[in-house]
């Protein structure tokens, strides 16, 4: 779920976009130029994510703003300007009541298009570039069109249903594999090394509990234990054969 920008945002986004295109290799996205607010809709129905958008319209009439806050480039070479809605928290309550199983963006952001056809060693210059010609300046606002969108690439478009991504829809269902296919499930092996017991971990719940024993340290341990046990049994002949040189 989204929402689109103004048309003079728009318009300005646009010709700032066309102008890093005609002097680099970067390709401008198609999309309407937009604010994701919403994800993870896929368990939601389409009729279900339209009612609620405009459930949220009608309890909140007032149009959404925000500021830009600074460029940023994805390792993937996705182009986003970085944003701030001054107002949405209200409607990301009245929208989360309505779709319980969506999440909030964890940042807001516009993306303008895809720098992945530049060298990855240039980009941090390309990104540069941008910044120098195009800076961002925090103290001017900008104005979101009040309706609220359904993010096409929501869209299942076989079957009109919410889904993850585009790729979840043209993939489909997958098969069911058969017995012979899935195989027999091997048997768990017991591990060799010693294992913490559930009633020792209480005592350094709020610290770090200490490293397990190896099955070298199990091994010295019972080293120990046979070499003690063959110096007692030594001992005690000793002292018999004493006893009876005495007699």
């Amino acid at each position: 779920m989204c929402a689109l920008f103004d048309e003079a945002t728009t318009a300005s986004m646009r010709d700032a976009v066309d102008a890093i295109c005609s002097e680099s290799a970067f390709r401008a996205t198609t999309d309407p130029l937009h604010v994701p607010l919403l994800g993870s809709l896929h368990a939601h129905s389409t009729s279900t994510v339209s009612e609620a958008c405009r459930s949220a319209e009608a309890a909140h009439p007032q149009r959404l703003s925000g500021h830009f806050v600074r460029w940023q480039l994805t390792h993937s070479g996705d182009l986003r300007v970085v944003c701030v809605i001054d107002n949405a928290k209200a409607v990301l309550h009245h929208l989360r009541r309505s779709l319980p199983k969506s999440r909030t963006w964890e940042a807001a952001y516009v993306h303008l298009g895809s720098a992945a056809a530049i060298d990855p060693s240039q980009r941090a210059e390309f990104l540069a570039a941008v910044e120098k010609a195009f800076p961002i300046d925090p103290s001017r606002h900008f104005t979101l069109i009040g309706r609220l969108e359904f993010n096409e690439f929501n869209i299942n478009r076989t079957t009109g249903d919410a889904t993850t991504s585009a790729a979840h829809a043209a993939r489909g269902p997958r098969a069911a594999r058969t017995r012979k296919q899935r195989g027999r499930r091997k048997p768990q092996r017991r591990s060799v090394h010693m294992k913490w017991e559930r009633e020792q971990c209480s005592d350094w719940l709020d610290s770090d509990p200490p490293p397990p024993r190896s099955s070298k340290h199990g091994k010295q341990r019972q080293i120990h234990v046979h070499q003690l046990a063959a110096t007692k049994a030594r001992d005690a002949l000793v002292g018999k054969m004493r006893g009876l040189c005495c007699a």
